[in-house]
């Protein structure tokens, strides 16, 4: 069941890569629209499983997923892929840049795959590249 004015809210969420053996088991878990949230652990307890659940790129054994409203388990895998596009964000540990593109273009690249992202920016008024250098942590020197 979605919280109202969350942005993430998971019930009952069971995830296990072998079937009858849940390696995460989450009640209940949300976090409101502009909430700030930390998730941190030791290695190999399952942080990375769980974003990878809440970006819709896992899909769990039972339970409920609910982003920005949109419940993810009742949504195809492509339609799963379109959200993401348009709506996560995801830095990988291992970062997974493209090493020919420099850290700005990397940053601007989720524009080319959603037309949303871009029109997400021109409603507001922000123009892409100056967008990018303020959520990178010294944008002077990503120019």
């Amino acid at each position: 069941m979605n919280a109202p004015g969350s942005a993430i809210s998971l019930s009952d969420l069971k995830f296990g890569w072998t079937p009858g053996r849940p390696l995460l088991k989450i009640a209940h878990f949300s976090v409101a629209r502009g909430e700030k949230a930390l998730l941190q652990g030791p290695s190999g307890c399952s942080k990375s499983t769980l974003l990878g659940l809440i970006g819709g790129v896992l899909e769990p054994a039972s339970g409920s997923i609910s982003v920005l409203g949109e419940s993810l388990q009742t949504k195809r895998r492509q339609d799963r892929d379109h959200f993401r596009a348009s709506h996560v964000g995801f830095i990988f540990q291992m970062f997974n840049l493209i090493p020919y593109l420099s850290i700005l273009d990397n940053v601007l690249l989720p524009l080319e795959f959603s037309r949303e992202r871009r029109m997400n920016l021109d409603t507001r008024g922000l123009q892409p590249g100056t967008e990018a250098r303020r959520l990178l942590p010294d944008p002077a020197r990503h120019q």
